[in-house]
């Protein structure tokens, strides 16, 4: 990511407005927790989509893909006006589109329909999801990882959890981030689920789910984890320590739960 970065600086010097520069360097400002670099990159990929004639262009899927995957991971409420607008230019264009362009759109929508709980929404957009191959696109989440949220959203918890873990079995070595991403929900889904081996099952994901994003500094994939592990401990406070790792260690350090047989090698 620090060799990202870096490639992605250079880029934007030669390219002030390319919108994959731009997108990629969103979503991993947001991923790292540097909320106020993403917004940057977010208004300037805005501008830049502003700039453009509607239609299914990259800037346009790459502003609806961003806007939905900031706010998911930055937990706030989504623009869902901005998303929506960009996602028309694309799919009610004249212009035809390729299917790719137009599947980004739809998992962005998809995302938006989970963060806002619409029914509605989610049901129309499920079979379009169904519809695509099991794929990582360019700046999106697995599609399984979706699917899942989709499923969640029209209370299908059983269906969502199986999504779930098909996304995680599906991405290998070179997709770790993804797959702690993945993992986090399939083990918040099975925590509230709370059947037979949901237990164990979870606190295999969150340790592995951890080791990754602390390799890779996912402070508010992090954060979440740590909150879920507290929760599966019985912390009655986990309500209140989602947005500070500061305040976790605080909580830990007050209920000295035991944690040593769930906790990661390092």
């Amino acid at each position: 990511w620090a060799r990202a970065r870096e490639a992605l600086a250079r880029g934007l010097d030669v390219t002030p407005t390319d919108e994959r520069h731009l997108g990629h360097s969103a979503l991993m400002a947001y991923h790292l927790g540097d909320i106020d670099a993403a917004r940057q990159f977010e208004r300037r990929l805005a501008d830049t989509a502003a700039a453009a004639p509607p239609g299914p262009s990259l800037e346009f899927v790459w502003l609806a893909a961003v806007l939905a995957q900031g706010a998911r991971i930055a937990g706030r409420a989504p623009d869902t006006e901005s998303i929506q607008r960009a996602a028309r230019a694309v799919l009610e264009s004249p212009v035809p589109g390729t299917p790719l362009l137009k599947g980004v759109v739809n998992l962005a929508l998809s995302i938006l329909a989970y963060l806002t709980q619409d029914h509605a929404a989610a049901t129309e957009l499920l079979p379009h999801v169904e519809s695509l191959p099991r794929l990582v696109t360019d700046g999106m989440m697995q599609t399984d990882h979706v699917r899942g949220l989709l499923l969640e959203t029209l209370g299908r918890t059983d269906e969502a959890i199986e999504a779930f873990e098909q996304a995680v079995a599906s991405l290998g070595a070179g997709y770790e981030a993804v797959r702690a991403d993945v993992s986090y929900d399939c083990t918040r889904m099975r925590i509230a689920r709370d059947a037979p081996g949901d237990r164990e099952r979870a606190r295999t994901l969150i340790d592995e789910a951890l080791g990754q994003a602390q390799r890779l500094g996912m402070r508010p994939l992090i954060d979440k984890l740590v909150a879920l592990k507290l929760q599966d401990q019985g912390i009655s406070t986990v309500t209140a320590i989602y947005t500070s790792i500061d305040v976790v260690a605080e909580s830990v350090g007050r209920a000295r739960p035991e944690l040593a047989a769930h906790a990661a090698p390092d």
